[in-house]
């Protein structure tokens, strides 16, 4: 209770009144006191004091200290002379208000504070003198106002989606605000074990927190969340399961639509597209699962990857909105440059730089005396790039009588290795062939596959179309 005084500055022998009523400041009627209504005070002869006491309400909400005012008007055989008083409750729990003091060069943390003037919110990560990477989210069930800082990555105004990078004494971090009767939930992804502090008293929190009541978030909207998933190309069902879900139970009937792209995999060679398709989750379902078919092809691919993507969410807001589906290829894989030895392994070396499409072709020695190593590369496509490695005068390398032939004499002996880089359009039929001489081993890719002097770049197998 706040137990205001009104006095008079002396006995009077007349009898005094005079009208007292509340106002809201930064404290409001109902949910922080209770309001006083335009009421008269009547004081008798020789009294010279009145007590007004006004009832207070203990909230759970961490709002700093707040103010609001008894105002005095209308006075009868008297003059006013201070007129307003002000109360101020003293907030019992922890305050999310004022600026933190911390150093970025040896504290590794979040810290969140709200500016109680103007109702705006900071968040701030420091690296705390190491490299570090921050994924979170700040997810509210209204629009927010303003954001700084920061790019969307969902579109949705009602979510801040963060990945902030630092290192040494570095900060990041972004300003936001929202409507006062919002419901906000601050997340921190990772790094898992960050210590996170609010206020100016750097209160240690658990992340996610809800921004009213630093506890746990509640009464927040529904996020609607896609998993990544990794699936062998030969796996027995033949398909890429995703996972759809709630973060929480709904009362309402959610929806939201999803659909295929193609990444590295393409449809319908490794897979089988998704149209845009709307899933429904009734009340009470929390999960749905998303099949999509796989393409076990022959092909000699490596690891590739498609997405399925969420969208127009209805009665719920996007949390993660994209999976990825990693399709690891059943096949040898040509993909990824080989370690070896020219001083001591006589062999060719074939490899694919799976991130551009690139292939390199290396002739190593091993030791062996000088001689010539012959063959061609074949496609029913022109090349698109041919570039040599260590060509020197005795070497041939002809990629201009024919563009859909590489023919090759490369002379390599002792510790030397000779080569060429080459590419073509990604449907074209290509062919690898060693002529000359006989018995030198042939390794494809990181892992050295062992094919024959002619081969298929695509499968790996006999060459063929």
């Amino acid at each position: 209770m706040a137990t205001f005084t009104v006095s008079l500055s002396q006995a009077s022998t007349q009898t005094v009144s005079v009208d007292v009523i509340s106002a809201d400041g930064t404290a409001t009627a109902a949910a922080d006191y209770v309001a006083i209504p335009l009421t008269t005070l009547t004081f008798n002869p020789s009294e010279i004091s009145k007590t007004v006491d006004v009832n207070l309400i203990d909230d759970a909400l961490p709002e700093g200290d707040e103010t609001f005012t008894l105002t005095l008007s209308n006075v009868v055989n008297g003059v006013l002379g201070t007129a307003v008083g002000t109360g101020t409750i003293a907030d019992n729990e922890a305050s999310p208000c004022g600026e933190p003091t911390y150093d970025t060069a040896t504290e590794q943390a979040v810290f969140v504070w709200k500016d109680c003037t103007n109702g705006s919110w900071q968040a701030r990560m420091t690296a705390g003198g190491v490299f570090v990477a921050y994924d979170g989210s700040v997810i509210a069930d209204q629009a927010f106002t303003s954001v700084t800082g920061f790019s969307l990555e969902t579109g949705d105004p009602t979510q801040i989606a963060y990945a902030l990078t630092m290192a040494a004494s570095g900060q990041d971090g972004f300003d936001f605000s929202f409507p006062s009767n919002a419901n906000v939930c601050f997340g921190v992804d990772t790094p898992d074990g960050i210590p996170v502090y609010v206020g100016a008293a750097r209160t240690p929190v658990t992340a996610p927190f809800d921004l009213a009541t630093l506890g746990a978030c509640s009464n927040l909207p529904t996020t609607i969340d896609i998993n990544d998933i990794s699936v062998a190309e030969d796996d027995a069902g033949g398909v890429a399961a995703f996972t759809v879900s709630l973060s929480q139970v709904s009362s309402q009937t959610i929806s939201v639509d999803v659909a295929s792209s193609d990444g590295s995999a393409t449809a319908p060679a490794d897979y089988t597209a998704v149209p845009l398709t709307t899933l429904t989750f009734n009340p009470g379902e929390t999960s749905k699962t998303v099949n999509v078919s796989l393409v076990d092809d022959a092909l000699a691919e490596g690891d590739e990857t498609f997405t399925l993507t969420l969208s127009n969410a209805v009665n719920g807001v996007l949390g993660t909105a994209t999976g990825t589906a990693t399709i690891t290829d059943d096949e040898a894989s040509p993909c990824g440059a080989p370690t070896y030895d020219s001083s001591t392994e006589q062999a060719v070396f074939v490899w694919k730089d799976c991130g551009t499409d690139n292939w390199y072709a290396r002739i190593s020695a091993g030791g062996a005396p000088w001689g010539p190593y012959t063959g061609t590369v074949v496609a029913d496509q022109a090349f698109t790039s041919v570039t040599g490695f260590s060509i020197e005068a005795s070497d041939i390398l002809d990629y201009t009588t024919d563009p859909t032939q590489v023919s090759y004499t490369l002379n390599v002996g002792g510790a030397g290795q000779d080569g060429f880089d080459f590419s073509f359009p990604a449907n074209a039929n290509v062919c690898f062939s060693l002529d000359s001489p006989s018995g030198v081993p042939v390794y494809v890719g990181a892992s050295r596959t062992p094919v024959t002097s002619s081969f298929d770049l695509a499968t790996l197998g006999v060459c063929s179309n």
